[in-house]
């Protein structure tokens, strides 16, 4: 017997989604030029990596970020995520110290409902 959504309550509902939701963040990364630098996190301001994020990719993070439905929390959890800012100092973001490019991405629990495959 098959199983919908519809059959499940909202976090029944979410808790199916996540999967989905991690899969199509792990594959965008996949797609960004990663360096063999070490990693620099945005949520530990001790190091500060010496080239900033290339604007590219502060673009394609921005167009990431619109892609999914806003809730209460998810705009909490894209708070640090502005235009004209370094996206290596956004919450979730880890950059390469010597170039800047955006090595890897932990948005994991922080609310995010759904995500719309037209990035």
């Amino acid at each position: 017997m098959a199983t919908t959504m519809a059959h499940h309550g909202p976090r029944q509902a979410e808790s199916l989604l996540l999967p989905q939701i991690r899969l199509a963040i792990t594959a965008w990364c996949s797609l960004l030029p990663s360096s063999g630098a070490s990693a620099y996190t945005g949520n530990h301001t001790a190091t500060m990596p010496p080239v900033p994020c290339s604007p590219d990719q502060a673009t394609a993070l921005l167009r990431l970020k619109r892609s999914f439905t806003a809730t209460n929390y998810s705009i909490v959890a894209f708070r640090s995520w502005r235009a004209g800012t370094d996206c290596c100092r956004w919450t979730g973001v880890r950059c390469g110290h010597r170039d800047g490019r955006v090595t890897s991405l932990d948005l994991g629990d922080r609310g995010l409902k759904s995500l719309r495959f037209s990035i």
